[in-house]
């Protein structure tokens, strides 16, 4: 290609950008309004409710109300699950099946003599389904158990298993050890460097131990945008083609779940790549509801191996070349050799 070819396809290319910028400016303020008319009927609030995600919002009160544990009286918290033999957690925002969800991503019936780690634990709900399979468990939240009912929970059911408060970026194998199981599940989006969670985790994962997955997209979010501008075209054959897109949302002003603690949104096969650069393998990832989430909710789940040949990827220093000798420009270095 020519230098003028290529100046004049430059040109052409920025061009193209700066008219892409300007569609989704236009198509953001009427998509605005449906997303949040979404949320309602999705997590609870209506059109003038504030901040309210899937781990803050009283207000989606389960429909059929259910018999609460006595020795939960009064309280409330996230999740409800079954407890024991027909008795439940006050939870005030979404009923969960840990059996069933467990069976849906693929966990084993009998995980007996596995060490598993449950990041973002919260109440509990997953922990001790992962403990009553026979793994010995340790729960990782910055949540106060005290306060989510974890403490409670676990005092009901006398499971023996541990609890710490702290972050996944606070995951090394100096502290923590090394896992053949970890659970992070409803947790990646509320995160701002989720790559980093992921490297922390391969980190604590025995080679070929398995991480389980589960968390929101942005996938039928932009396929709603791009509906409104491709008349006539198939709403599922855009959201496919946006899914098998390696993007991720960094959803700044909430418009996805309206909480200031969800950021980052991927499709399903930017997730698979994140993983992949985090040192994972054997990847299977499905966009789809799950039992863990609002049942209208669109999902990505799935599971990954640690790579034994990538046992570190946090070893990376930096994520850019640092320079040894003075710079030159690949375009530079073109246009020389014309």
């Amino acid at each position: 290609m020519g230098v003028r070819e290529f100046l004049k396809h430059s040109q052409t290319m920025v061009g193209a950008v700066h008219d892409s910028r300007r569609l989704m400016a236009s198509l953001r303020a009427a998509e605005r309004r449906a997303v949040r008319a979404t949320a309602g009927r999705f997590y609870g609030m209506g059109l003038g409710g504030k901040s309210a995600d899937k781990k803050s919002s009283t207000n989606a009160k389960p429909i059929h109300p259910k018999p609460i544990h006595p020795l939960l009286a009064g309280r409330t918290c996230y999740h409800r699950f079954e407890i024991e033999p027909g008795l439940y957690t006050p939870g005030t925002h979404v009923d969960v099946e840990p059996s069933k969800f467990f069976d849906e991503i693929g966990i084993p019936q009998d995980i007996s003599g596995l060490r598993a780690l449950d990041v973002g634990a919260f109440d509990g709900a997953l922990t001790f389904e992962l403990a009553k399979r026979g793994a010995e468990v340790i729960a990782l939240d910055i949540q106060d158990p005290d306060v989510t009912i974890f403490n409670a929970a676990r005092t009901i059911l006398n499971a023996r298993v541990n609890y710490i408060r702290g972050s996944v970026y606070d995951l090394t194998e100096k502290t923590h050890g090394k896992y053949n199981i970890v659970l992070f599940a409803g947790v990646y989006y509320h995160l701002k460097n989720p790559v980093l969670a992921f490297q922390r985790i391969r980190e604590v994962l025995e080679d070929d131990g398995r991480l389980y997955i589960e968390g929101a997209t942005c996938s039928r979010y932009l396929a709603r945008q791009l509906a409104s501008s491709v008349p006539g075209a198939s709403f599922e054959s855009l959201m496919r083609l946006v899914d098998r897109m390696p993007i991720s949302l960094f959803d700044h002003d909430h418009q996805i779940y309206p909480n200031w603690s969800n950021w980052w949104f991927p499709t399903t096969s930017c997730l698979h790549g994140m993983l992949s650069d985090s040192g994972f393998f054997d990847i299977e990832l499905r966009l789809r509801p799950n039992t863990l989430a609002a049942p209208t909710a669109l999902r990505i789940d799935g599971h990954a191996r640690a790579n034994p040949a990538k046992a570190d990827p946090s070893s990376q220093q930096y994520e850019h070349a640092v320079l040894v000798h003075d710079y030159v420009s690949p375009l530079s270095a073109l246009l020389n050799e014309l």
